[in-house]
């Protein structure tokens, strides 16, 4: 029983014994399987990370072929554009041509150039349109009045010539009488005392004469007016005045014999009808008057225009009759017409003095005579016509209108850095890139222009002028 019991215990032993070996020996190929599978994952780790790394550097690959791309596809697209604007260009090369060989049916030149070629600005000397046309009209100022100065020296005039001219008119008058008792002569002489209640008419004669030494073309007119006075006794004022015409403004009754002219011209005054009025006036009002007819003569010359001599026009005649009295004397209120005038005049017949000066004064002339014409060209075609540069302007702000912005300013170029274009068609490439307006700027009507485009600090500038288009003819 002890044996047993012993070698039962020694059983256990040996069961237990083994069962903790057992025990002690399944960790340690956890272990092993726990470091494999470490290794394995830090394997498969490493793929991962190489993997990614891969994937990285394609999408950065692809990256870069979109991103080359699309560059691309923008070049093409700006090269679209530029092509664009070059074919615009070009139209509007074509139509100026066009235009062009419409003017040369003309036999005028107008090629408009749309590109500004790069010259060397400081040669050459611009000028304004106001200024060339101020310039050419001095000139024909300049040369006109030395032409005339000169031709005038060359010639002599040496004829001369004294013409001579006299007047004279006067008036004579008879009164003639109503039938009376006393007195058997119907008409009585000048300068005696007449009965007023026997005055039938006053008949006056008016002489004229004038007398020239040279046969002149001048026109000769005569005219008689009367004009009633009623005035106060000592003549200071006057109550009534009346015109009455006798005779009016005539050349009738003027005799030319050779260089002579002669007028006698007679009129009858009917006294009682202006003594009537005169009469009644003086008892309707019961005033103190002093009445009279004033008779007149007028001689009027008109001289003609290619007569250097003229012929001045005399003085009137006058004759007083007193009315609203019993008894008159007629007498002369002016003295009558004598008068003599003599006048000097030169005859267009010249003789040549200095032929040299005469030579000048021929040149001048016709200097003036181009210079005038030049003016003359230049004011039409301000009017008229459009210069080269008017028509490319005007081509590029109709063509350009979207791009272009006009402006009354012009920035200062000092403040900027300032980059010279040589042609529109550059401008316009720039533009396209900087996506910004074409700034518009007339310095001188007709003739200068600037075109620019800002970005910051940079100023992109092309100056047009008409005298460069011109000579690029």
């Amino acid at each position: 029983m002890g044996e047993n019991k012993d070698n039962n215990d020694n059983k256990k032993i040996k069961e237990v014994t083994s069962k903790t070996l057992v025990d002690f020996k399944i960790p340690e190929e956890l272990l092993k399987d726990q470091k494999h599978k470490k290794k394995k994952k830090k394997k498969q780790k490493h793929s991962n990370e190489n993997n990614i790394s891969e994937v990285k550097e394609k999408e950065i690959k692809e990256e870069k072929k979109l991103k080359e791309e699309k560059e691309n596809q923008e070049n093409n697209i700006i090269q679209q554009e530029v092509k664009k604007k070059k074919h615009a260009e070009k139209k509007i090369i074509t139509e100026v041509k066009e235009e062009k060989n419409e003017y040369s049916k003309e036999k005028e030149e107008t090629e408009i150039p749309t590109v500004i070629e790069k010259k060397d600005f400081t040669k050459i000397k611009y000028e304004s349109f106001e200024k060339k046309l101020t310039k050419k009209i001095l000139l024909s100022i300049f040369t006109l009045i030395l032409s005339i100065g000169t031709i005038y020296y060359a010639l002599n005039n040496t004829e001369k010539e004294t013409v001579s001219y006299s007047q004279y008119g006067n008036v004579d008058y008879k009164v003639c009488l109503k039938n009376n008792n006393f007195y058997t002569q119907n008409c009585l002489d000048k300068n005696m005392s007449y009965v007023s209640t026997l005055i039938k008419t006053v008949a006056l004669t008016f002489d004229y004469d004038l007398s020239t030494s040279k046969d002149l073309d001048i026109k000769t007119e005569y005219e008689v007016d009367a004009k009633l006075v009623i005035s106060n006794t000592d003549n200071t004022s006057k109550y009534y005045e009346q015109k009455y015409i006798l005779k009016p403004k005539t050349s009738e009754g003027i005799a030319k014999i050779n260089n002579e002219y002669k007028i006698s011209q007679n009129v009858d005054i009917d006294y009682d009808y202006y003594n009537a009025i005169a009469s009644n006036f003086k008892s309707q009002y019961g005033v103190e008057t002093n009445s009279y007819l004033e008779v007149s003569f007028q001689v009027y010359h008109t001289n003609s225009t290619t007569e250097d001599v003229k012929v001045t026009s005399p003085s009137p005649v006058v004759l007083n009759i007193p009315l609203s009295q019993k008894s008159i004397n007629i007498n002369m209120a002016s003295s009558g017409i004598n008068k003599q005038e003599t006048q000097n005049i030169e005859s267009s017949i010249f003789t040549l003095k200095n032929i040299i000066c005469l030579f000048i004064g021929v040149i001048s002339l016709i200097v003036c005579l181009i210079s005038s014409l030049k003016v003359a060209k230049m004011l039409s075609l301000t009017k008229e016509k459009k210069n080269n540069y008017d028509k490319f302007i005007e081509k590029i702000l109709r063509e350009y209108d979207r791009l272009i912005v006009e402006t009354s300013t012009l920035p200062k170029f000092n403040k900027y850095y300032v980059t010279k274009v040589n042609s529109f068609g550059e401008l316009i490439d720039v533009r396209d890139n900087l996506r910004l307006p074409i700034m518009y700027y007339e310095v001188a009507k007709h003739q200068k222009c600037h075109l620019y485009i800002t970005n910051n600090k940079n100023l992109y500038l092309l100056t047009i002028k008409a005298v460069d288009m011109e000579e690029n003819k």
